[in-house]
């Protein structure tokens, strides 16, 4: 149970938000609740929340900048576009399974108050590890890989080979994913160690691209190797980064045992509806590609490729919003304060509207004008009958943003709050969108890239509902409670 200070240790949301033996996490940032005015001690300015974003945000960008360096090492070797195929193909799949991982760095943001809810939560890691290697090396070895990769995604022998022995190759990368998400949650909660994140994510970074300056001058046996190691230099850096940077700076912070143990089931009453809405997320594209394949009467992939020019030049304008989801779970200081609206949220809820209106209004300029046809056709070279068909699915995309700004929010808050399973029912509500709106859409004379991008926005509006009506629904349940249990005790 969660207790407050200020009442002689009275205990607050016992039978409302959170049952009395769920574990709960007591904050080592701004404990003291008073009497729930907002004082200076939880007080945070526009500009820590910025900084804050800005520097999450900024480890996307280095990410994609280390992808590219992968890609101009592979292009100075042998078989450039097979193993470009096989390795892209292999990541593909391997990211997907790793959706599993996903939660675990709100698992560090809220859930690990203790050395030993930080041993069952590893366990739990390796556990997930193992069973995800035997997922892949069956995938690998067994007629369910071919199933995957040469039917459902119409790859030669010769590529599923290829594929095949990437995916081996990177059995043991999930686990470096895993390790890496939860210990960035853990450094970002206790001590806002956002610097030690960034250095972190350089040293990936740096891993990579010396991994590529010195194989290109080496003959390998095999150019899928190159790629390999390269991505395995970069995430072991990085996560050995962060592991010492627990061991430094939180470990001794901890105590040894929490108010409550941590239990697998509690991980799992956690866990499991961000890990649903990871899944749907990540298949909501492969979808909609094969969607637009479905509905495309050429029969040459047109609709495909400008969905490819499409996805990147639109995700610039609204996919660091998603960078905004640990805001509330690392500022708020308790979750009375949260479902108040207390200081710090009234802020975070301000930055949060702040933030969508400026990402749409990036968005308007870029995908509204002739600025996205000069971009396509002038700077990254694009054919011009693929940059025109472009223009009409750009301009839908725009609206994503408003979309993923409450998604983003919302998601934030129940994570906060601990009531993950408030998000869950948004990932069907999401992917029922998308085949509803490939179903209907044909019918009104949409086909190709229009098509498929409508039905996105179908989706992430729909998604954007959902979640926005649960959250709000507990908390005017959550008050309700509060309300009456302050009545009880007066």
């Amino acid at each position: 149970m969660v207790t407050s200070n200020s009442g002689g240790g009275k205990e607050y949301l016992v039978a409302c938000a959170i049952p009395a033996k769920e574990h709960v996490v007591p904050q080592l940032v701004n404990k003291e609740d008073g009497n729930g005015d907002d004082d200076n001690s939880n007080h945070v300015s526009y500009w820590a929340l910025g900084v804050f974003v800005f520097s999450l945000a900024a480890n996307s960008v280095v990410f994609d900048v280390a992808v590219q360096f992968v890609n101009a090492g592979i292009s100075k070797g042998k078989d450039v576009q097979e193993t470009l195929a096989a390795f892209g193909l292999a990541t593909f799949i391997i990211q997907w399974v790793c959706a599993v991982y996903a939660p675990f760095e709100p698992m560090g943001l809220v859930i690990t108050d203790s050395r030993q809810s930080r041993r069952v939560i590893m366990t739990l890691l390796f556990q997930l590890g193992g069973m995800i290697g035997l997922v892949i090396v069956l995938l690998a070895i067994s007629p369910l890989g071919d199933v995957l990769i040469n039917k459902i995604h119409h790859a030669d022998e010769k590529l599923s080979a290829d594929t095949k022995e990437c995916l081996l190759l990177l059995v043991l990368w999930p686990v470096f994913d895993g390790l890496h998400r939860f210990h960035r949650g853990v450094l970002l909660k206790h001590g806002k160690h956002i610097r030690l994140v960034w250095l972190a994510s350089m040293a990936n970074v740096f891993g990579q691209a010396t991994s590529v300056l010195i194989l290109v001058h080496f003959p390998l046996s095999k150019p899928v190797f190159l790629p390999i190691t390269t991505v395995y230099t970069g995430i072991i850096l990085e996560t050995m980064t962060l592991l010492w940077g627990y061991k430094t700076y939180v470990r001794s912070r901890l105590p040894k045992i929490g108010d409550e143990p941590l239990t697998n089931k509690a991980i799992i009453k956690f866990a499991w509806p961000l890990t649903i809405v990871q899944i749907a997320q990540r298949s909501s594209r492969p979808l909609v590609n094969i969607l637009v394949n479905r509905t495309d009467s050429t029969g040459d992939g047109f609709g495909v490729a400008v969905l490819s020019l499409v996805y990147p030049l639109a995700h610039l304008g609204y996919g660091w919003l998603n960078n905004m989801k640990p805001l509330i779970p690392t500022f708020s200081s308790s979750i009375e304060r949260t479902i108040r609206d207390q200081s710090p949220m009234k802020v975070i809820t301000r930055f949060f509207l702040i933030c969508g209106l400026f990402s749409f209004g990036v968005q308007v300029i870029i995908l509204w004008t002739p600025l996205k046809l000069y971009i396509l056709k002038s700077i990254l070279g694009a054919p011009h009958d693929l940059a025109d068909a472009a223009a009409m699915p750009l301009f839908l995309y725009s609206f994503i943003s408003i979309a993923v700004a409450f998604r983003c929010y919302c998601t934030s808050w129940a994570t906060a709050i601990k009531k993950t399973k408030l998000l869950a029912s948004s990932s069907v509500v999401r992917f029922g969108g998308v085949v509803l709106g490939g179903m209907v859409l044909p019918c009104f004379g949409l086909h190709g890239a229009t098509m498929g991008v409508s039905c996105l926005v179908i989706g992430f509006g729909f998604e954007a509902c959902a979640v926005v009506y649960t959250t709000h629904r507990e908390k005017v349940t959550q008050l309700r409670c509060l309300e009456e249990e302050g009545k009880a005790k007066a």
